[in-house]
């Protein structure tokens, strides 16, 4: 579509309109991990079976790297970043809106 209506945007004041530029999109998978088929988490076994929580913990984890930036292979391939002028005209249009109060 070429127009979203969005109420759950920000308005800078009550005379400038808000206009977003851009959303977060989101992403989802399904995990299973199977481990021991009963519990082992003590006695004879404690600590030598991996538990299905912290292997999916890990897994979790390992999506982004220590700045926080997604480290999925593939998770940016069809993203375009703006050129510098699309990124001087976003700077230009905050900037002025900045001066809106």
């Amino acid at each position: 579509s070429d127009y979203v209506v969005s109420t759950d945007g920000m308005q800078p004041s009550l005379d400038v309109p808000g206009i977003m530029l851009g959303n977060r999109g989101a992403a989802s998978i399904e995990l299973e991990v199977s481990t021991a088929n009963r519990d082992v988490h003590s006695g004879m076994y404690g600590g030598t079976i991996p538990n299905a929580l912290h292997v999916m913990s890990a897994v979790v984890a390992s999506f982004h790297d220590a700045q926080g930036a997604i480290v999925v292979p593939g998770f940016y391939d069809d993203v375009v970043m703006p050129d510098e002028a699309t990124r001087a005209a976003f700077n230009d249009a905050a900037a002025r809106l900045g001066d809106a109060d």
